[in-house]
């Protein structure tokens, strides 16, 4: 696979400089002029088109062409972005009504849900349900309601696909361990992950206290818990992180949620410190600057300026955004993940994780709990079979 490892953002590709000025909800008459001057260099309509998807920027970044561009309503790369904004914008309207629907029965469950990105995260920087992709819907519930809302989610029609229910207590407990979220699909085709924690890696947040430090949206006459604005950041930063930044679009959101000014940035500081996430919270920031041109906000630039692991993870990032959906190769993003975690526990925990059991080992060959520790063996040996024969050893 190839990957750009020149880091200067005047070197990326045309189509990468192109879909960057154009990603933000505004655009300066300098960013304008700058992407005009792309377009008429030449731009390679099918390599934009698969860019902008693969970072789910499709409708800002169509919106912005449509209105900046200069180019006619019959020019090929118009009409293609216009056929793709329209499918986009289809699978957004969709995905709010699941959304309504869901939220609705867990509400009459009496369950505490917490709103993750997604349609209330589209309303809350756009206004809109139409502007932001979101590939599901991410809810966050306290862990004591996890198996009553995986009952509601399923009675919905929703079939759960991770984990399998057919897991035994053993294997629940190890698989609970490692992952923070329950994978579902619904006959509708859409996607949910049902949050029990915010992240694998992070422990010790109360459900209770983001419960009482949430704000609450509508949509339509409903209503809808999300995170404060500090929490959101600060998550939304981790989360990026994890992935790499391999979809831009969360990095979009970050810097226009600091653009919108409603977080307490000493008290996002000081959480990020609480957390550990410092490191994280200045990588966001600095990948901002850097390929957005944002500001740095006032309240941040001592934390990030002092912050050298930050700078590291930053420049870390780069090669990863730059690259393909297939993404930088398995070993360069554990390296990454490595880095990502902070302080000895969380980096053996991360490591630890990668020889422990998981999910496929479980369906490979079937133990009882009271020889659960065979599956340490198994795990080994499907990891060598996969190294040593790639995908024809998962035949």
């Amino acid at each position: 696979m190839k990957v750009n490892k020149d880091h200067k953002t005047e070197n990326f590709s045309p189509e990468m400089r192109l879909m960057l000025l154009c990603s933000l909800k505004q655009m300066s008459k300098e960013q304008i002029g700058k992407a005009r001057e792309i377009i008429s260099s030449g731009v390679e309509r099918h390599a934009f088109i698969e860019l902008i998807d693969q970072h789910r920027l499709i409708p800002v970044v169509c919106n912005h062409m449509f209105t900046h561009a200069g180019l006619t309503a019959d020019d090929p790369l118009m009409k293609e972005l216009r056929v793709f904004r329209n499918r986009r914008m289809i699978r957004s309207l969709k995905l709010a009504s699941a959304w309504a629907e869901i939220n609705a029965a867990l509400n009459e469950a009496g369950i505490r849900v917490l709103q993750l990105k997604g349609p209330a995260l589209c309303l809350q920087i756009h206004g809109d349900i139409h502007s932001r992709i979101s590939k599901d819907l991410d809810l966050l519930v306290d862990r004591d309601d996890i198996d009553e809302a995986d009952r509601v989610l399923r009675a919905a029609e929703y079939k759960r696909i991770s984990p399998s229910p057919d897991l035994t207590p053993k294997q629940m407990k190890m698989w609970q361990k490692n992952h923070h979220h329950y994978s579902y699909i619904g006959a509708n085709t859409i996607n949910i992950e049902l949050h029990f924690r915010l992240s694998t890696f992070v422990y010790g947040i109360s459900f209770d206290m983001l419960w009482k430090n949430r704000r609450v949206g509508r949509f339509g006459k409903a209503e809808y818990a999300y995170l404060s604005p500090e929490e959101e950041l600060l998550y939304y930063a981790y989360h990026g992180a994890q992935h790499a930044w391999n979809r831009l679009r969360w990095l979009v959101d970050i810097d226009e949620l600091l653009r919108a000014g409603n977080a307490n940035l000493d008290h996002l500081v000081r959480l990020a410190r609480e957390r550990r996430q410092t490191h994280v919270l200045s990588q966001a920031v600095l990948l901002c600057e850097r390929l957005f041109l944002s500001d740095i906000p006032e309240a941040l630039r001592e934390t990030v300026n002092d912050d050298p692991l930050g700078k590291r993870i930053a420049e870390m990032a780069i090669p990863f955004i730059l690259a393909s959906e297939d993404g930088a190769g398995n070993l360069a993003l554990k390296k990454y993940g490595l880095w990502i975690q902070r302080g000895f526990s969380q980096k053996r925990r991360f490591i630890a994780m990668h020889f422990q059991p998981q999910e496929k080992d479980f369906q490979s060959v079937k133990f009882a709990d009271k020889v659960f520790f065979a599956y340490y063996p198994v795990r080994i040996l499907n990891w060598a079979k996969k190294r040593l024969f790639g995908k024809r050893g998962q035949k």
